[in-house]
């Protein structure tokens, strides 16, 4: 996808940079385009953190499988600000931006939903074509970082809203355990994902590939954002509760 002058990332720090600028444009702007991004870039660091200790079986590789994945991101975003075709699955949670009633946890689980069922896979097979399999220890240690992330995460969004923290205690943080389990099967479900396209022979195989998967995941993001009606009124009405503005929101995601 052509980014015009947008020069891409080809480190990870150049990554951060670049989800450091969206988010600080998100911020000035009052965009809600900016959750995601927020939260992405500490994600983002964690994982630089990792690769600095030496802590991944080759640290030079995910490095690069970083920069992969963060890009398909960036691309897309790029393209969409530019009034430029991408991905399905993205451009409508950067559409749902533009929109007052889903919740931030509902940008958050369609953008992650965008990035993990169908960038994720596609970033793992292109960075290691011909022998996937070496890559699996690695690409499971991603697992950790994120539960390392969850109860950070959870504060934050109890601040951005409060009725949370009554859900969480009736509850017993039983959504939280169910978030985690979804995001384990959706990282499942890439890596079979990148199974899958490693064993396509030609470009077209794999365009056509990644246009029916991101059809596919483009639906399961439509179903996060618009639920059916009932839902919709439901969750309509919980969103009268969330915090702050949209700039509190994205400061308080990117602590």
């Amino acid at each position: 996808m052509n980014t015009d002058n947008i020069v891409l990332p080809t480190t990870i720090d150049e990554v951060i940079a670049h989800l450091d600028s969206i988010v600080l444009a998100s911020e000035a702007s009052r965009y809600r385009i900016g959750y995601f991004p927020a939260m992405y870039n500490r994600v983002t660091r964690r994982v630089k953190e990792r690769i600095m200790a030496g802590g991944f079986e080759d640290n030079e590789r995910m490095e690069r499988f970083d920069v992969i994945f963060a890009n398909r991101y960036l691309v897309a975003y790029y393209a969409y600000v530019q009034n430029k075709p991408c991905t399905e699955s993205w451009k409508i949670t950067f559409e749902a931006a533009n929109k007052w009633s889903p919740m931030v946890i509902q940008h958050l689980l369609a953008s992650m939903n965008a990035h993990i069922v169908l960038d994720l896979g596609i970033s793992a097979a292109q960075t290691e074509p011909h022998n996937l399999q070496s890559l699996k220890n690695d690409f499971d240690q991603i697992n950790d970082i994120l539960d390392s992330l969850i109860d950070e995460v959870e504060a934050e969004l109890r601040e951005i809203f409060h009725p949370q923290i009554t859900f969480d205690k009736l509850t017993g943080n039983a959504y939280w355990r169910v978030a985690h389990i979804g995001i384990v099967k959706a990282r499942r479900d890439a890596w079979q994902l990148a199974e899958a396209y490693v064993q396509l022979q030609s470009e077209a195989e794999q365009q056509a590939f990644i246009k029916a998967r991101d059809q596919h995941v483009a639906r399961i993001g439509n179903s996060i954002l618009w639920p059916p009606a009932l839902v919709r009124l439901m969750v309509g009405k919980l969103r009268f509760y969330e915090q702050g503005s949209i700039a509190d929101k994205v400061r308080i995601l990117n602590r």
